[in-house]
């Protein structure tokens, strides 16, 4: 259901739903909606509480949310460009896999919401979101390999770098985050990370296997 509450002056709606949950929980989401979960043993005075609790917090991810949506975005290539650079790329660290008894896969390009790339092992075949085209070159490449690598393990693990706090290259779920956001952390991955250090670590990881 949708409530309103007035936070430092300022009218927040968030959607709040019941759970079988233990404690009251926040989320919000890229897109700037509020979602509250709840017991329905809590009363609604408790909610607010908490709600004016967290108000500082509430306030300052929506300012930094809409910040990112007024950003323009970069354009790297046009999608026909994109393609086939993804493709050049494909074709380039293919010798690496084919060590390993990997038959060239079919690479197929389709817009997607929640992912820059996705492997189906068994059909063989990788698909890559065309929204690359607002990605930098190194952070295609990343994907790429990292869409390759699927076809070693079926599920792969994240690469940790010790800067834990900032953003950075990946692919895979992203926990509701919009296109704009998943676009801004790319991008800024650029400022954060020396030349092809993302591209360069999961290679490292690859090698070691092959």
């Amino acid at each position: 259901m949708t409530k309103t509450i007035n936070l430092n002056g300022k009218t927040i709606q968030y959607e709040l739903t019941y759970k079988k949950v233990k404690n009251i929980n926040l989320r919000i989401k890229s897109d700037r909606t509020v979602f509250v979960s709840a017991s329905r043993r809590v009363a609604q005075n408790i909610i607010d509480d908490f709600m004016l609790s967290k108000a500082d917090f509430i306030l300052n991810a929506l300012k930094k949310y809409q910040s990112r949506e007024n950003k323009p975005l970069i354009k790297y290539f046009d999608e026909s460009e994109a393609e086939q650079a993804i493709l050049n790329l494909c074709n380039r660290i293919y010798p690496v896999f084919e060590k390993r008894n990997v038959k060239f896969p079919q690479i197929k390009f389709r817009k997607m919401k929640s992912r820059w790339g996705s492997c189906n092992p068994g059909k063989g075949i990788l698909t890559f979101n065309t929204q690359l085209m607002y990605a930098p070159p190194e952070c295609i490449e990343y994907v790429v390999v990292h869409e390759f690598a699927h076809f070693f393990f079926s599920r792969i693990i994240r690469l940790c770098f010790t800067m834990k706090s900032q953003p950075f290259c990946r692919t895979g779920r992203t926990g509701g985050k919009s296109l704009d956001t998943l676009v801004y952390i790319l991008q800024k991955s650029r400022e954060i990370f020396d030349n092809n250090i993302l591209l360069c670590y999961t290679l490292y990881t690859v090698y070691e296997i092959c």
